[in-house]
């Protein structure tokens, strides 16, 4: 691992990775396996998991865990993260969400908090979201904005509102023009959906848009 030999017996680190017991199953001469990573830390605590002993990682392990975990395709260990004393809110909500989707093997269960929150307070982010689009600071991913605006349960006072947001995001990019589809136009105003007929791009319309 990164020039660093680690010797142990044949068995372990099939035991370990899943990657490397398929490679046995196909050559079960093979007695070496290199790795180099992008990021540093130490491989001996990744070691001791086989032997069952819990490990203790700070929060700048993460990136070099995750990228262990990735590439050997480790899916057998059980990760207990400590609970974060900062409970989300209107104020922290999108530091905490960037963190939880960086790491998203660590903050599975964190991130679908972040989405439940979203969710029920998308017209109270609404200002900050938009914000951020517009200044090209937005980074959630595509699978969490389309996850909270296709719920049936998303808070907003207007469709508007909605049809506001992705105006933005789609003026951003266009593989957004697909969260038109969760719009419900009926229920857009007049004047809102004379702006969105004089952005939108009638060659990205799809056949789920075009139906709602």
């Amino acid at each position: 691992v990164n020039s660093e030999r680690f010797e142990m017996s044949t068995l372990a680190p099939d035991l370990l990775s899943t990657k490397i017991s398929k490679i046995h199953l196909s050559d079960p001469t093979i007695n070496e396996f290199s790795l180099n990573t992008e990021t540093q830390g130490d491989f001996n605590k990744i070691i001791k998991l086989i032997n069952f002993e819990k490990q203790q990682f700070s929060e700048e392990d993460l990136p070099y865990i995750t990228e262990i975990i990735e590439t050997l395709e480790i899916n057998k260990i059980l990760i207990d993260i400590k609970s974060e004393n900062e409970e989300i809110s209107l104020d922290n909500f999108f530091s905490l969400l960037k963190k939880h989707q960086e790491h998203p093997k660590f903050y599975s269960r964190k991130l679908k908090d972040d989405v439940s929150f979203f969710i029920s307070h998308f017209h109270d982010l609404r200002e900050e979201l938009l914000r951020k689009i517009k200044e090209g600071d937005f980074d959630i991913d595509f699978s969490i904005i389309e996850e909270v605006i296709r719920d049936p349960k998303l808070v907003l006072e207007t469709e508007d509102e909605l049809v506001e947001v992705v105006n933005e995001l789609y003026k951003s990019d266009v593989k957004y023009s697909i969260l038109y589809e969760y719009v419900e136009f009926i229920n857009v105003s007049a004047s809102c959906m004379k702006g969105f007929i004089e952005k939108f791009d009638f060659n990205d319309l799809d056949s789920r848009t075009w139906s709602s």
